[in-house]
């Protein structure tokens, strides 16, 4: 019963020490850290095989293809994005759907271009039916009555808020 409850208890602590990568986003910090923002639609989800006997915890299992339907910033319309998810750690992971849509706040990770979502589930929005879930970033968000917001709102919002908020290109 000890193991169990220990168990429990460091496994909780993991997700803790995880949680300040959770933490919400400012937009003013997510426009001007994120390498890319955009509107993506996932078309395929790979499994990766690690060539070494015993995996790196911290290696990512899964990479995500998307294509960018809505540039905002850091890419064009039709780019293709390789994203990380599901990076095997207990708790938590980012997960994208195939066929999926998605408003992403990205980082770059690696040297082979993949990226990160920022703060993890934080950095991406869900679209279902033309309607942005959850986002919070709109000035004057009220929980629970802005849970959907129409996509093209949304585009708008944060097209305008790039163009005036994003530092200039080097």
């Amino acid at each position: 019963m000890k193991t169990v409850f220990l168990a429990t208890f460091l496994f909780g602590l993991s997700c803790m020490n995880m949680s300040g990568k959770i933490a919400g986003l400012s937009l003013e910090k997510a426009i001007e850290e994120a390498d890319i923002i955009a509107h993506i639609r996932i078309i395929s989800d790979v499994q990766l095989v690690p060539y070494t006997p015993k995996a790196d915890t911290r290696e990512y299992k899964k990479i995500a293809t998307a294509t960018v339907l809505t540039p905002l910033k850091g890419c064009k319309a039709g780019d293709t994005l390789k994203l990380n998810h599901t990076n095997g750690f207990g708790c938590p992971n980012v997960i994208y759907r195939t066929e999926g849509e998605y408003i992403v706040f990205l980082r770059k990770s690696s040297s082979e271009g993949h990226f990160d979502t920022m703060n993890l589930y934080a950095g991406q929005f869900p679209i279902e039916d033309g309607m942005v879930l959850g986002f919070y970033l709109l000035r004057g968000y009220r929980y629970p009555d802005d849970l959907k917001l129409p996509l093209t709102r949304v585009l708008d919002f944060l097209s305008h808020e790039v163009k005036t908020k994003a530092p200039p290109a080097i």
